[in-house]
Formats: C-alpha cells, structure tokens, sequence
C-alpha cells in the first residue's frame, strides 16, 4: 500500500498517556476487566492479547467510554475520562474500529468520511464549513487507506477487506491522537492484513499512538513496540514483544509452548 500524507499534514501528534488504575469491569457474576493498572506513555502501538473472553475488547470498550468501569480509573493525558461520556472522549482526539464491521453501507465511501469530519467540525464548534476543503480532507484520508478510486461506490457493495478500510478512514477522518482497533485483521486475506499491519506501524510512526486487539499473535507481535496480555480479565504480562514471548506462562497460555 502506497503511503500518501494529505497535502496539509500535521506535526507529528505527541504520544498519548493511557493510565489504567486497579480497572473492574463485572457483568453479573463476570469480571470482564479484574483490577487491571496499566500505564502507557511512548507512543508506538500497543498491542492487546489474550483468548476469547479475556477482557480486550472490553478494556477497549472502556477506554473509549462505551463500558463503565466498576471500579477503578482511566486517565488520559492526566485527565479523568472514567465516567465520561463517548462522544466526551472522542472530543479529546479518541477513535476507534469495532470487532463486528460498522459502516454505513446505502452512503457512498467518501460521505462515511465526510460525516465524523462533519461531527467534529459541529463539536469542535469550528467556523463555516468549507465543503471543497472537506471533501480534500476526505479524499486525502481515503488515498491513505489505499481506497480513493471507490469513494463514489456505495460501501456496502465493496468487498469485506475494502469495508474494513472504509471503516479505518473513516476512524482516521476524525483526526485521533488515540486510534483504538478491535480486530481490525478479523476476515482479511494474507495480503490485506500485511497492508493493514503496514499500515498500523505508519499511523504510529506519525505520532498516533494506536492499542491493537487483535487475535492473530504474529501481527501484533511484528507491529507493537508494547505488549500487554491479558488472562481471564488480568494482566498475565506486559512487556516489549521479545519479553513476552520469552515469558514462560504467556508461552504456555498463548503460545504453543507445553513445556
């Protein structure tokens, strides 16, 4: 995938501080998220591992807003956002891409750039909107994600993995300093996770500090300059990816490694 910057770039975006503080996450007699502290401050992606129902997505979730914790804390930038609202969070330079593919499928793939550019634009409270400048904007985002030549095309009638990067662009339209990824290589052919990873590593090289979830180990591995793995809502290990993959019981667990 051929990286394009938009003509006005900004200045690389300083990383972001993620604090994670004794977090709780109960749904009845589950806790999703079990008194997990984390903290965060270099930037790169981070990436999140663990089996099914170990707690990433809901500590994604939490992150973003959309579950409230139980107990504990979450700062960003030094700034409590445990009981704000999402579009609160958002306001503060948060995106995100969801595990299950959310698009809006009858509008054309430029228009679902165009509308969180739109939202921000209106919370943001910014002067008149300049269409032709906008739709630049978008249409520099889409060339980004390797996909301008179907910005007319309804997004529903492109194939899943071209979904999946409608869905990208249009979390990047936002302008996030924060890009969350809820298995964003879920249903993606070999080649098209290789971009997408590729292209992982490029956001956060221009500043955007990125949090990965994502099942397939190799690539979050190959992508993140930090690892935390997470076991039955816990941290189990947290550390660059050589440290994790040496460490005895993430091999065991996650790994393959039986002895």
């Amino acid at each position: 995938m051929e990286r394009v910057h938009p003509p006005t770039a900004p200045e690389r975006l300083e990383a972001v501080e993620i604090e994670v503080t004794h977090a709780t996450v109960q749904f009845g007699g589950v806790r999703a998220v079990d008194d997990v502290t984390l903290r965060h401050n270099t930037g790169g992606v981070l990436g999140l591992i663990g089996p099914n129902g170990a707690g990433k997505t809901t500590l994604l979730n939490a992150l973003a807003g959309v579950t409230r914790l139980r107990s504990g804390s979450i700062r960003l930038h030094g700034t409590d956002i445990t009981r704000r609202a999402p579009e609160q969070i958002s306001r503060l330079g948060v995106a995100r891409t969801f595990q299950n593919l959310q698009v809006f499928g009858s509008l054309s793939v430029l228009d679902n750039v165009l509308v969180p550019r739109w939202v921000r634009r209106r919370s943001h409270r910014s002067g008149p909107r300049d269409k032709a400048a906008e739709r630049r904007a978008a249409l520099a985002v889409l060339e980004r994600v390797g996909i301008a030549e179907h910005a007319d095309r309804l997004a529903g009638t492109l194939a899943y993995g071209l979904q999946r990067r409608v869905e990208l662009a249009r979390a990047l339209a936002a302008e996030p300093a924060l890009l969350l990824l809820d298995e964003p290589l879920a249903g993606l052919s070999r080649v098209e996770g290789a971009r997408a990873a590729r292209l992982f590593t490029e956001l956060a090289e221009d500043g955007i500090t990125v949090v990965l979830v994502e099942h397939d180990v190799s690539s979050v591995l190959a992508v993140s300059g930090r690892i935390v793995v997470l076991d039955r809502g816990a941290v189990l290990a947290t550390g660059t990816p050589d440290e994790v993959v040496a460490d005895p019981a993430v091999r065991h667990a996650y790994l393959g490694d039986s002895d």
